[in-house]
C-alpha cells in the first residue's frame, strides 16, 4: 500500500464502471496514473504523477455531474502506522 499515492472509493457493486469513470477523468485531465491491487473492496489505490493537481482539478462544478461510480478521490502524502508511536 505504501506506493499508492491515491485512493477512490466506489460502489463494490459497479466496480468496473468505476474503474471505467476513474479512466476517463484521468485522460480529461491528461494525467497517468497506475491501478494496484487492493484486498478491499470499494477501494482502488493508484499510483499517479501528481495526486494532489489532480483531485485540486477535479473539485470543481463543472466536473460535479461526471461522478456517478466514485465517491472520494484522496490524494495520500505519506503512509503510516497505526501504532499511536507513529
Amino acid at each position: 500500500m505504501a506506493e499508492a499515492n491515491l485512493v477512490v472509493t466506489y460502489d463494490p457493486a459497479h466496480a468496473g464502471k468505476a474503474k471505467e469513470e476513474i479512466n476517463v477523468m484521468l485522460e480529461s485531465l491528461k494525467a497517468k496514473a497506475t491501478f494496484l491491487d487492493s484486498d478491499v473492496e470499494g477501494l482502488f489505490l493508484l499510483n499517479a504523477q501528481s495526486p494532489k493537481e489532480i483531485t485540486k482539478k477535479l473539485n470543481t462544478k463543472s466536473n460535479a455531474k461526471k461522478f456517478n461510480y466514485t465517491f472520494h478521490w484522496v490524494p495520500i502524502d505519506k503512509w503510516c502506522s497505526s501504532k499511536l508511536e507513529d
